[in-house]
């Protein structure tokens, strides 16, 4: 004990004492062990090599201490926190102990009763339910069994349209009616027959009633299309007429001036008939066009045709021109930048207004 303790306190201050020249009186206060060590300390000659001797032990005894005294100041920490929480949950326990076992009957109790509710509301809920939903199914299977009904004899009697449809319709309302009401009597402990002709004869005027704005609005729905379709007939009409006009105008116009020239001739081909608008008596087959015509796939199909009546000798078509006139209708008349190159690369000559 007493080396440990010269160490500690020699060693700290033993540089010190030798520039203070008192270590004299302070060796009178250590062991002999302490004195030798000091002794010792003065016989290293330089002053860095003895405050390097001096301070490291001091240094890492220091330290051992340091260390050891936050240990055990942690480890004491630690214990009495855990007395602490160990008495709280003690005291924590006994206060509920008591509180728990006091309750516990009353808990049991109070779900006994939640689940009791439960059940009664739930029986209480499905026989309100079934009380409504049976009237409304039993009406709804009396009305699909007679519409399949009415609808096999809707086809039996097509020629009576619309009256067999609403009078049909007013019979199932009825019948749906009645059968509704005696399923509602017999759930809710009624007499069976209560309220069943006055149900049936709401039941038969909704359905007659319903039947019959289906059949007004089937009605007037046909007649609009029907009028629909007569006037875009009509306006269609006319205009097809003055094409059919002005294209034979054109054509006409192309034969007069070839004398003994024949119109609308019809020759055949690999690829089907086709029929010339002119065809002189030299075997130039004309084409007449009016207003703007673009490539087409039916234009395209008339060329590949042209072609093969010009390499055909026996066709008796030695040239093919188009002639391409303005329309009176729209002011227009040429072929498409397409068109032209088409016609130009078939080897067909074009004229364009």
């Amino acid at each position: 004990t007493c080396v440990t303790v010269c160490d500690a306190e020699c060693f700290a201050n033993v540089a010190q004492l030798e520039v203070d020249r008192r270590a004299q009186s302070f060796l009178a206060s250590c062991d002999s062990a302490c004195v030798g060590r000091i002794a010792w300390l003065a016989s290293l000659g330089d002053q860095s090599r003895r405050d390097a001797a001096v301070l490291a032990p001091v240094n890492d005894y220091f330290d051992t201490l340091s260390r050891e005294a936050a240990q055990a100041q942690y480890e004491q920490a630690l214990a009495e926190t855990a007395a602490s929480n160990a008495r709280l949950a003690q005291d924590k326990a006994k206060k509920n102990h008591c509180g728990f076992m006091c309750h516990l009957g009353g808990i049991a109790g109070g779900v006994k009763d939640a689940a009791g509710a439960v059940a009664g509301g739930v029986k209480d809920a499905a026989v309100a339910i079934g009380k409504v939903a049976a009237p409304v199914v039993v009406g709804f299977v009396v009305m699909a069994a007679c519409d399949a009904a009415m609808g096999a004899l809707t086809v039996a009697t097509a020629g009576a349209g619309a009256p067999i449809a609403i009078l049909g319709a007013a019979a199932c309302g009825a019948a749906a009616g009645a059968a509704a009401r005696v399923a509602s009597n017999a759930v809710n402990g009624r007499k069976l027959t209560d309220g069943v002709a006055r149900d049936a004869l709401i039941g038969g005027v909704l359905g007659g009633g319903l039947s019959a704005v289906s059949e007004a609005n089937a009605l007037r729905a046909a007649r609009t299309a029907s009028k629909a379709t007569n006037a875009a007939t009509e306006a269609e009409m006319p205009q097809v007429l003055v094409n059919q006009a002005n294209g034979h105008a054109a054509r006409d116009a192309i034969a007069s001036q070839y004398p003994g020239a024949r119109m609308e001739v019809s020759l055949q081909t690999d690829l089907g008939l086709r029929r010339i608008d002119v065809l002189t008596d030299q075997g130039l087959a004309i084409e007449s066009k009016v207003g703007y015509t673009s490539l087409t796939s039916s234009i395209q199909t008339q060329i590949a045709k042209d072609m093969a009546l010009l390499g055909d000798p026996a066709s008796g078509v030695s040239a093919v021109q188009w002639n391409f006139s303005t329309s009176p209708v729209t002011g227009l008349g040429g072929p498409s930048g397409p068109l032209a190159s088409a016609l130009t690369k078939a080897g067909i000559t074009w004229v364009a207004p």
